[in-house]
C-alpha cells in the first residue's frame, strides 16, 4: 500500500482536525507543528479539547475530518500502528496496570519494540528509564497499585518510553501531584527531551506548561484561540488573566 506522504519541515503535524461526539464538537479545525527535539504544550481550560486532541492524534477517537503526519507520512489510524509508527503516549489519570509489577508494566510497554530490536535493546532501555527514576528500580517488583500517585506518573512515563518513540505524548501528567513532585517530574521531561525525543504536553497547569515548553498552542472550546512562544504567551496579560490567574501587567 501506498503511503499519503507530503512535504513538510515538521516532526509531527495534524491538519484541520474535526472530532464529535454526538452533537458535541470537541475539536473544530484546530491544526499544530511539533518540530524534531522541540518540546509543544496545549493549555486550556477543561472541556476545550485537550484530551480529545491527544486521542484523535494517537488513533482513539475516530476523527471527522483532518490528519495526522509524522515526517510527512500520514499516520495510520490504529492506535497500536501509530505506536509503530514512532508515538507513544503517557494518559490522563496515568492507567497503569495496578496488579503487575513496575517490571511487568515496563515490558509490556516494549512488546511492539522486542520483534523488532531483540531484547538486549529492551534491556539497555530499561536501565535508561531507571536512571530517570531510581525509585522505579527500588520498587521494581512491587505492585503497580501500591505505589504513590508520583510513582505512578514515573511509571506511566517510563512505560512509554520503553517502545522508543520519537515523539513522547503526555496528557495532564500534572494531575493529581504535589508541587515538589511535579517538578521532579517535569525535570526529568526536560532531560528526556535533551535526549533526543520530541514531547508534545498536554497540561491544564498552563505555569508548568509554559516554563517546559519552547511554544504553546492555547485551545478553546475546541477551537485555537492563540499560539506562540511559550515566552511570549507567559507574558501575554490575556492568558496571564485567564489561565495564570495573575491580573494585570
Amino acid at each position: 500500500m501506498k503511503l499519503e506522504k507530503r512535504t513538510t519541515d515538521a516532526l509531527l503535524m495534524a491538519e484541520d482536525l474535526h472530532v464529535s461526539y454526538g452533537a458535541i464538537r470537541a475539536l473544530q479545525g484546530f491544526s499544530f507543528r511539533l518540530q524534531d527535539r522541540e518540546i509543544v504544550s496545549v493549555i486550556g481550560a477543561n472541556g476545550a479539547g485537550k484530551s480529545t486532541f491527544m486521542n484523535a492524534v494517537m488513533g482513539m477517537v475516530k476523527r471527522d475530518r483532518g490528519e495526522v503526519y509524522l515526517d510527512g507520512v500520514k499516520l495510520p489510524g490504529k492506535s497500536f500502528q501509530v505506536v509503530q509508527s514512532g508515538l507513544s503516549m503517557v494518559p490522563e489519570g496515568r492507567r497503569v496496570f495496578a496488579p503487575l509489577t513496575v517490571l511487568e508494566n515496563l515490558e509490556i510497554g516494549a512488546f511492539s519494540r522486542v520483534a523488532r530490536t531483540g531484547r538486549g535493546s529492551v534491556r539497555r532501555d530499561m536501565e535508561w528509564v531507571f536512571s530517570l527514576f531510581p525509585r522505579l528500580k527500588e520498587r521494581i517488583a512491587q505492585p503497580a497499585g501500591t505505589l504513590s500517585g508520583g510513582e505512578q506518573q514515573m511509571l506511566a512515563i517510563g512505560r512509554a518510553l520503553m517502545a522508543r518513540p520519537r515523539v513522547l505524548l503526555l496528557d495532564e501528567p500534572s494531575l493529581g501531584l504535589a508541587p515538589i513532585v511535579i517538578q521532579d517530574i517535569f525535570k526529568e521531561l526536560r532531560r528526556i527531551n535533551e535526549e533526543g525525543v520530541s514531547i508534545l504536553l498536554v497540561e491544564q497547569n498552563a505555569r508548568q506548561a509554559l516554563l517546559l515548553s519552547q511554544r504553546a498552542y492555547v485551545l478553546q472550546t475546541g477551537r485555537l484561540l492563540k499560539e506562540g512562544p511559550s515566552k511570549e504567551l507567559l507574558a501575554d496579560p490575556e492568558i496571564r488573566a485567564a489561565y495564570l490567574g495573575i491580573k494585570g501587567k
